[in-house]
């Protein structure tokens, strides 16, 4: 004996399913109030390998987001240059707090969850602005810490110039660490104007619509059952 599953039935499924519902991209420390040349532009970078981090305020992340990429700008002074070298971008979620990031050994500033956005080669202009992604996702959640921004330069070749869209908003936005080499690390206020691209909403799903949807689907698996027998 065959029957099939009410199309009602497959339709209210559908309707039921989580969905990812798109945010817009969340820009931190607009309008810049001045500019830094660290780290895209190589300045001060003393050996071939270099580091640079910031923290960002889970206050400024409304919501459960998966960030796709990074954007950093160069409008104050157009014009600027990459130093000539490989960069590798990751986020994570840290326990750090704004103006307190670990400026002596910036590997413990870094969560478990940390991942990779970036990494390649960048040289020549940068023009106004640069958008870093393509390696991977991050699922940021501001209800489990501060999200951290780390990037490192390794077979660092020459300093590029230029300087890049900086700002030191009001207290407990962002603040900033380095190691540029022996005589230049530390933590500091203030950091990069940054835009987190492609913010989503994660699926959640009500309590109510996920009832509903499991009798749904037990529905289905009789359904499935009948036409077998």
């Amino acid at each position: 004996m065959h029957r099939h599953v009410p199309c009602t039935l497959i339709l209210t499924l559908l309707l039921l399913a989580p969905s990812v519902a798109t945010a817009d991209s969340i820009t931190v420390g607009s309008p810049d109030t001045s500019a830094n040349c660290i780290p895209f532009s190589g300045c001060f970078v003393t050996g071939t390998e270099a580091r640079y981090q910031q923290v960002y305020a889970a206050a400024s992340f409304p919501e459960l987001l998966a960030i796709r990429a990074v954007t950093f700008f160069s409008t104050r002074f157009p014009g600027s240059e990459f130093a000539d070298s490989d960069f590798a971008v990751s986020l994570s979620t840290t326990s750090m707090p704004v103006n307190g990031l670990n400026g002596s050994d910036l590997s413990s500033n870094v969560g478990a969850d940390n991942t990779l956005l970036f990494q390649g080669h960048l040289s020549g202009p940068s023009g106004t602005s640069i958008t870093l992604g393509g390696s991977g996702v991050f699922v940021y959640d501001p209800a489990l810490g501060n999200l951290l921004l780390d990037v490192r330069m390794s077979s660092f070749v020459s300093e590029g110039g230029g300087f890049w869209d900086n700002s030191y908003p009001g207290p407990a936005v962002y603040s900033r660490a380095f190691d540029l080499g022996p005589a230049t690390r530390g933590a500091s206020d203030g950091g990069l104007v940054t835009r987190f691209e492609e913010a989503e909403s994660a699926p959640v799903p009500e309590p109510a619509s996920l009832l509903l949807l499991g009798t749904g689907l037990v529905g289905l698996g009789r359904a499935w059952k009948n036409r077998r027998q």
